[in-house]
């Protein structure tokens, strides 16, 4: 076996991850508990095919692309997505969910400035019908909204 190939690491912090958080339900009251379990649960079984794919990979030294060219748009999503959640405390949902939108949208070249407002009022009118107008759920407000 040469190299290890890097889905392995990946799919064993995915492992390390799903176990921790199916722990943790245990925690929960019963009956909203089913469905992070049923999430957890697929992708626990996502990550262990990824661990044998990136072990028959592994075996037959396939090497994969780690070049930063490949890995630069999904560094950059996870960057803005942790902004999104530290955003979302001091905005507020909807307004940080509107900068998120737009920075997202903007950085995959989506410049129509038509599709990016239609997108942002069809998203946050849906979240509010659905989450506070239907289900009563206060989510968190910031200095904004």
């Amino acid at each position: 076996m040469g190299k290890i190939h890097s889905d392995i690491y990946i799919s064993v912090v995915m492992l390390v991850i799903s176990i921790s958080l199916t722990i943790m339900t245990f925690d929960m009251p019963e009956g909203p508990e089913k469905f992070p379990r049923i999430i957890l649960f697929f992708l626990t079984i996502f990550s262990i095919y990824i661990l044998a794919t990136g072990i028959k990979k592994s075996l037959k030294n396939i090497d994969s692309d780690r070049k930063f060219i490949n890995i630069k748009h999904p560094i950059i999503s996870f960057i803005l997505i942790f902004l999104y959640i530290f955003l979302i405390d001091k905005l507020g949902f909807f307004s940080s969910t509107s900068v998120f939108m737009i920075a997202f949208m903007l950085y995959y070249n989506i410049r129509n400035y038509i599709t990016v407002a239609l997108c942002l009022l069809g998203l946050n009118l849906f979240v509010y019908v659905l989450f506070v107008y239907q289900l009563n759920i206060q989510l968190p407000t910031g200095i904004l909204f």
